[in-house]
């Protein structure tokens, strides 16, 4: 992931790809009876871009911002997966994806579980609700929007409770 994350940008490293990562090398010389060890500080190449943005095809273009946004929804799916899960990063990709294509499916449902673990019900259940729209029988999609349903109504009873 942090491949992908290099070359996409990292919003925990200021957003901007090809960050300056360094490795260490080490060399070790035997002479004799005597042993040397140096270390040095290198800087990897950088990745290949292209230097003309203009010199790419329509169509080039085109796979490139596929192939980016297939990128920021598989990064969020596998955020997903994780033991301790980066809830505002996963709503960031997806996001990322929603500016692009308004309608896909698993950035809109993965928006709602990002929002709903974020706290942000309404949010989470208008997301939740898009991505029902276009998969009405996904049962993943139902349990959360039951959940998220039950949310706003114990908030709503909490608050209405607190009031009186």
């Amino acid at each position: 992931m942090k491949g992908l994350c290099r070359v996409l940008g990292d919003p925990d490293t200021g957003g901007s790809p090809l960050g300056t990562a360094s490795s260490t090398t080490t060399t070790s010389t035997t002479t004799n009876s005597t042993t040397s060890s140096t270390t040095s500080t290198t800087k990897p190449p950088p990745l290949q871009t292209t230097s003309k943005p203009s010199s790419l095809t329509e169509e080039q273009k085109g796979a490139v911002e596929n192939a980016e946004l297939e990128c920021y929804n598989s990064l969020a799916a596998c955020l997903l997966q994780m033991e301790l899960v980066n809830y505002e990063r996963v709503k960031e990709y997806c996001l990322k994806v929603l500016r692009k294509e308004g309608e896909n499916f698993k950035a809109l449902y993965r928006s709602g579980v990002a929002y709903y673990h974020l706290g942000d019900f309404q949010k989470a259940l208008h997301y939740l609700n898009q991505s029902h729209k276009q998969e009405p029988s996904d049962t993943n999609v139902i349990r959360y929007i039951q959940l998220t349903e039950l949310k706003i109504r114990r908030t709503a009873q909490r608050e209405k409770k607190e009031a009186t």
